[in-house]
């Protein structure tokens, strides 16, 4: 009796300990699974998180435009690596936003054309560049515009100044024709009371007169059109008093009373002349 009680007490102990030692593996098997679970979670983690590359993270702090962060990493991404060219187009990218962003059109311009074609940013940056090239043209045409309006006043300075100077050259060239007139004259008065013979020696002298008037030089650059017309009606009026001369010395008379009615004709015609160039000359007397 006492020897079966002892077996049942140990058969019992033996399911104990086999429920137990089962319960133990399911324990072990849990906390297995739990663990690797744990693993595979912080992996995951490490993975998508803390072994982002620095283009990503740059590109994260750009999509907030946080400028500053991001550059700091699109800046440390070293030369021969695979991101590199893209990381140096958004490094160009930022740089020219931030000063087309102040209106440093000029500076910002030298970044953005280095963004590259392929860059996601690209269309942006093509506006940006559109509106710069806008604001060049739109200076372009203002500077363009202040310096025609400072050429104008420069140009309008020059011309009273040489307005100016064309006065005093048109009164000194005035009183050259003054003196051509003057002896001239003086010449044919003396010519009117010679024969037709000793004429001849007034004659060449009045052609030599007339010769060095119209060889006299106007430098004016603005030349009064009155003084040049004043020229043309002396030089009428001794080219008359010239033909009346020679028609006298042709006539071969003893004076000029002699003379035919053409030859009178002829001095009449340079006395009208006479009038004309009086006339011209008093106005142009007021000016000069």
């Amino acid at each position: 009796m006492q020897d079966n009680f002892s077996q049942k007490d140990i058969n019992e102990d033996k399911y104990d300990t086999e429920i137990m030692t089962k319960q133990g593996n399911k324990t072990v098997i849990f906390m297995t699974v739990i663990i690797i679970l744990v693993m595979v979670i912080l992996g995951f983690l490490w993975f998508t998180v803390f072994n982002v590359s620095k283009y990503d993270k740059g590109m994260e702090f750009l999509s907030r435009r946080n400028y500053d962060q991001a550059l700091i990493q699109f800046q440390n991404i070293p030369e021969g690596s695979g991101e590199y060219n893209s990381a140096q187009s958004k490094i160009n990218y930022i740089n020219g936003v931030r000063l087309f962003n102040v209106n440093d059109y000029k500076n910002s311009k030298e970044y953005l054309i280095k963004v590259s074609p392929s860059d996601e940013f690209y269309n942006e940056v093509k506006l940006m560049l559109d509106k710069i090239e806008d604001v060049e043209k739109a200076e372009q045409l203002k500077e363009q515009l202040e310096q025609d309006e400072k050429n104008k006043i420069v140009e309008a300075q020059k011309m009273e100044e040489q307005k100016v100077k064309d006065k005093v050259t048109s009164k000194e060239y005035f009183s050259t024709i003054q003196r051509f007139e003057s002896k001239f004259e003086s010449e044919f008065e003396l010519a009117k009371v010679e024969n037709s013979v000793s004429m001849k020696k007034n004659l060449r002298n009045l052609n030599d007169i007339r010769q060095q008037m119209l060889d006299s030089k106007y430098e004016a650059i603005f030349q009064d059109p009155e003084l040049l017309e004043y020229r043309s009606m002396v030089d009428t009026w001794m080219a008359r008093c010239i033909s009346f001369i020679t028609e006298v010395i042709s006539e071969n008379v003893l004076s000029i009373q002699d003379a035919s009615v053409k030859a009178k004709n002829i001095l009449s015609d340079a006395d009208k002349y006479k009038e004309e160039v009086n006339s011209k000359n008093q106005k142009l007397k007021s000016i000069y």
